[in-house]
């Protein structure tokens, strides 16, 4: 790689209401810094359940949960892929709770990610065991 632009002064999460002919900056509890790489999945469990994995500048990125379709949201941990190639995550379609997040692991909890003791959940990957619940990746 040569080089990454990463991010800039107008990234963000953008909502339309009506069919894409006006957006609007959705702000309430995202990172006020600048944003890199977005990664978004609505529940198909719950439709008004969305989460987002968002890399910001000052290490403010992480995994991101709305329970009004966006209007407002909740930083559920620190985790922040990094945008070299990684910013998927899925909503699992039965249970509102479990997510998971693509990269070079794939990662999977079943508490929406949130800041909190247990219940955790480990995958193993390659021999190699990646906790979704810990922030120290």
């Amino acid at each position: 790689m040569w080089t990454l632009v990463d991010g800039g002064p107008e990234s963000a999460l953008y909502k339309s209401t009506d069919a894409g002919t006006t957006w609007n900056k959705m702000r309430a509890g995202l990172p006020t810094t600048e944003m890199g790489r977005i990664g978004i999945a609505i529940s198909p469990f719950d439709s008004n359940v969305v989460y987002a994995t968002i890399e910001a500048a000052d290490r403010k990125g992480g995994i991101f949960r709305s329970q009004d379709r966006g209007g407002s949201w909740e930083k559920r941990n620190d985790f922040d892929a990094g945008a070299m190639y990684y910013a998927r995550i899925v909503a699992d379609p039965k249970d509102v709770e479990r997510i998971y997040v693509m990269n070079v692991f794939l990662m999977v909890s079943d508490d929406g990610r949130a800041n909190h003791p247990p219940p955790r959940r480990e995958i193993q990957a390659r021999r190699q065991s990646r906790d979704l619940d810990r922030s120290e990746q």
